[in-house]
């Protein structure tokens, strides 16, 4: 007997129906991909519009129509054994599907007999009357003039006003993009004018308000924000000062200009220690009758116009005798005095040597102090030593000369009487940083040579320049140079000239204007400066 295995007709009928199951099944999922796969396409292809209206299209769809998609089989069941009835959705309104005529299924390029979604032979219910339509507005009337399903608990919030929903064509939508990047909607002008005919109805700006919002509703991607309105200033109400202009020039020509003779403002600091009281082998005459002599000297050697005066060191005060460890202070022993004065041996006889001094202290109290400037004179420092003993602080010197504006470019001289080359290096320094002379001097027959030497200093004519300023720069150039200039308004201050006087070495209101040069002439006739003005282009 064969071992063989005999299936009842039970068990392979329940196989079978298995196995037909199983198959149904599989067909429902690949329906649903199939339907998923369309959906995606068209969204796909015509925009995000297309999604709108395949949600619309599924709100209209009952549960018959998906199951009937689904199976075929579904069609012969009565809508009454369905789980919701014959509404899709509970509480929503029956909506009755049509066939499709046979002249609508022969231009649909959808609609088949082998189509569940758009079949009609042998299918109770089928999908809304002219499909085609629904989905591709382009072909059929636009969905805005369908007639709206009735409201239901589940509803989708209404397109605003005003927005178009028809789905375009590529090329159309990239039509409309250009146009419409061309003429932005819904900006406004950043203007505060009205055109004259313009409207100022309250219902005619509520009208602009509504379109203009349901224009930037329609695209909120392509709004175009108005550009803030920019302040430029009117170019033909700009002063002409202001305006752009080429420069002009300014040319100073003075009459026989050789130079100048400075009248000074000399101040002396009579180092009297008690080393310069000191008579030596080397030093007789002392260094100190020395150095009274030297300055007894210096009034020929200043131009008419100057002025002298003198400073020493005071211990203790009084006609007490001044001893060799005391420190001592600087006084003013002579004020300032016409270098013509006769008294200058009189009032020399009134210094003193002795005590411990600090000529350099000295010198920068002499600046705070001793100069006040105007009168036209020249301020200089002169500095006679033999050996003090305090070194010299050349940068405590120079910080008082930068500091005082009365003082600016003042020089300081030193005569050094037998000073030691430790003690040279600071008082050097000073003569060299301050732009004056360091002169020498071994022993007391030197005295006329430096004095000739320092003679030749005073003497010498200087070339100034000429200073032109206005209320925002001030510039110096040389006479008989061209300087160029922004046009303006200039006051122009003449240099020292033989013969002019110091208060007359201003000319003020000197325009120079754009492109041209301005000729200034000066003569000096009687202490006074004759001033003709030219130009040339």
């Amino acid at each position: 007997m064969s071992d063989s295995v005999v299936h009842s007709p039970s068990a392979r009928a329940r196989a079978d129906h298995g196995k037909g199951k199983n198959a149904t099944n599989r067909g429902y999922a690949y329906r649903l991909l199939l339907g998923a796969f369309f959906a995606s396409l068209i969204i796909g292809l015509f925009g995000i519009g297309a999604k709108d209206h395949l949600i619309q299209y599924a709100k209209d769809l009952t549960l018959r129509d998906v199951l009937v998609w689904l199976n075929p089989a579904f069609s012969e069941v009565p809508e009454e054994l369905l789980p919701f009835g014959k509404s899709a959705v509970p509480g929503q309104s029956e909506v009755s599907h049509a066939p499709l005529s046979k002249t609508e299924a022969d231009t649909d390029p959808f609609a088949n007999k082998d189509n569940p979604f758009y079949g009609t032979a042998g299918h109770a219910a089928g999908p809304p009357k002219d499909s085609a339509a629904t989905l591709f507005p382009s072909t059929r009337e636009p969905l805005s003039g369908l007639t709206p399903p009735e409201k239901s608990s589940l509803t989708l919030p209404e397109t605003p006003r005003g927005v178009d929903t028809t789905i375009k064509s590529p090329s159309q939508l990239a039509k409309d993009l250009g146009s419409e990047t061309r003429q932005p909607q819904g900006t406004v002008a950043p203007s505060d004018k009205k055109d004259p005919g313009e409207s100022s109805s309250p219902q005619s700006s509520s009208r602009k308000t509504a379109g203009t919002s349901s224009t930037e509703a329609a695209n909120p991607q392509r709004q175009i924000s108005p550009s803030p309105k920019k302040d430029t200033p009117d170019w033909e109400a700009t002063p002409r000062s202001e305006k752009f202009q080429l420069p002009g020039s300014v040319l100073v020509r003075i009459q026989n200009y050789g130079g100048a003779s400075v009248r000074w403002d000399l101040a002396v600091i009579l180092d009297d220690s008690h080393t310069m009281g000191r008579q030596t082998k080397s030093w007789n005459p002392s260094r100190f009758q020395t150095a009274l002599t030297f300055i007894q000297k210096l009034p020929s050697a200043l131009n008419p116009g100057s002025r002298m005066a003198v400073r020493d060191f005071l211990c203790g005060g009084g006609k007490e005798k001044k001893e060799a460890s005391k420190g001592c202070s600087s006084r003013l022993l002579i004020d300032w005095t016409p270098a013509s004065s006769k008294q200058w041996k009189e009032l020399l006889e009134k210094a003193d040597h002795g005590g411990s001094t600090d000529p350099c202290a000295a010198v920068a109290l002499s600046v705070k102090r001793d100069f006040h400037g105007g009168g036209g004179r020249k301020p200089r420092l002169l500095v006679i030593t033999g050996g003090a003993a305090a070194p010299c602080a050349s940068s405590l010197v120079v910080k008082a000369i930068e500091s005082s504006e009365t003082t600016k470019g003042l020089a300081v001289d030193v005569v050094a009487m037998g000073l030691g080359k430790k003690r040279q290096k600071g008082f050097s320094a000073v003569a060299h940083k301050t732009g004056g002379v360091f002169i020498e001097m071994d022993r007391p027959a030197d005295v006329d040579h430096a004095f000739n030497r320092y003679a030749k200093i005073l003497k010498a004519k200087v070339f100034e320049k000429v200073e032109i300023k206005n209320e925002r720069a001030s510039l110096s150039f040389n006479p008989h140079q061209e300087m160029s200039l922004a046009p303006g308004t200039y006051t122009v201050v003449l240099p020292l000239v033989e013969g002019l006087e110091p208060s007359k070495r201003v000319i003020p209101n000197v325009k120079v204007s754009s492109s041209e040069t301005t000729i200034i002439d000066v003569t000096i006739r009687k202490g006074r400066p004759i001033v003709r003005i030219d130009k040339k282009q």
